[in-house]
């Protein structure tokens, strides 16, 4: 295969919010992309060009005793590329080493929420020739734990990812979807404390069912009259959301907020919390809470079925302003342009 190849690094195929971002990124690339994984999954089978390796993991002995610098060598015997592009920070050694051994420059997207400036030191993101963070917050941060060139990068959406907004129902609906997993930072606590206070303020409250994409919760969950629902992770989770009139996303902490405006731009009016990129400069201020505050939830959750036909004439509106700002052509021209900077003595 030709050395202008961009080889991105994403181990795991399975569907998660990292890899459905890059299948929008690679769709929409002039050059030739392939994917490094270590197995088959839903990204090898939605991509046409993928690379299955197994590597070892950076932490592992493995890894440790020189398994990446021999995957790396066992890779690049079988393909080549002018960069390659690691598609978070756990992905960034096996990138390098990648890349050491193809004599090429190396990128990152570093998009997880959660890394501390020890992941970012362990997983040695700034040896990368450029990093590109998604987020605010997580951009200011990596700003002070390195030198090394960094750019702002935001999630973008294909044109295929916005539907039509649907016939909303004429009340609020008695089944709600709430998005997100049973990590603690995902929220799903605060929002069953909010159902808790407003079941105990409304005998009549309207929610009958919640159903969770999670696996139940470890800690103690308030007894509750409506039905709690935990169906666990869904794969095609677009599809399984088009079941519903309403979602709640509860995340204390997002880089972006990928999977709320999933929601939206699909045609399901969500509540979301100031995380990411979710704020009144993208949504009207009644779709959004503060993060980690039950109280404060239940007060705009109570506004949404008080008006609930007011916010769902909001929604078309709602979609085409998300349209506009996070188009995956806008959003990815700057990291493109730079790959083919660091490329151009190619």
């Amino acid at each position: 295969m030709s050395g202008k190849n961009i080889i991105f690094v994403q181990r795991r195929p399975t569907r998660a919010g990292a890899q459905t971002s890059l299948y929008r990124l690679v769709s929409t690339i002039q050059e030739r992309a392939i994917v490094l994984t270590s197995s088959l999954g839903w990204l090898t089978s939605m991509l046409p060009h993928t690379h299955v390796a197994p590597s070892p993991s950076a932490r592992s002995l493995a890894g440790r005793l020189g398994g990446l610098k021999h995957a790396a060598r066992n890779i690049a015997k079988k393909i080549q590329a002018s960069i390659v592009v690691a598609n978070d920070y756990h992905e960034c050694p096996m990138a390098l080493a990648l890349a050491k051994e193809m004599n090429v420059p190396c990128l990152a997207i570093l998009r997880a929420s959660g890394m501390t400036r020890r992941d970012f030191e362990k997983y040695h993101c700034a040896k990368c020739d450029h990093l590109f963070i998604v987020g605010e917050e997580l951009n200011t941060k990596a700003l002070q734990w390195t030198s090394t060139p960094i750019s702002l990068f935001q999630e973008g959406f294909l044109e295929g990812d916005f539907f039509p907004p649907r016939e909303p129902a004429e009340t609020f609906p008695e089944k709600i979807l709430v998005a997100g997993t049973s990590n603690p930072l995902k929220g799903f606590h605060d929002l069953l404390a909010a159902l808790e206070i407003l079941e105990a303020q409304n005998p009549d409250f309207p929610i009958k069912e919640v159903v969770l994409t999670s696996t139940p919760l470890n800690a103690s969950i308030p007894k509750l009259r409506a039905k709690l629902n935990f169906v666990g992770r869904i794969e095609n989770f677009i599809s399984f959301a088009q079941n519903f009139q309403f979602a709640i996303h509860p995340s204390q902490a997002e880089t972006f907020g990928l999977a709320p405006l999933e929601l939206i731009i699909s045609g399901i009016p969500t509540l979301c919390t100031r995380t990411g990129a979710l704020n009144e400069d993208l949504l009207p201020s009644s779709w959004l809470s503060p993060p980690a505050s039950p109280k404060d939830l239940a007060t705009v959750l109570e506004n949404w079925i008080k008006h609930w036909s007011v916010h769902c004439q909001e929604l078309p509106g709602v979609i085409q302003k998300i349209k506009t700002q996070y188009h995956i052509e806008e959003t990815s021209k700057e990291l493109f342009t730079t790959i083919r900077r660091l490329t151009s003595k190619d």
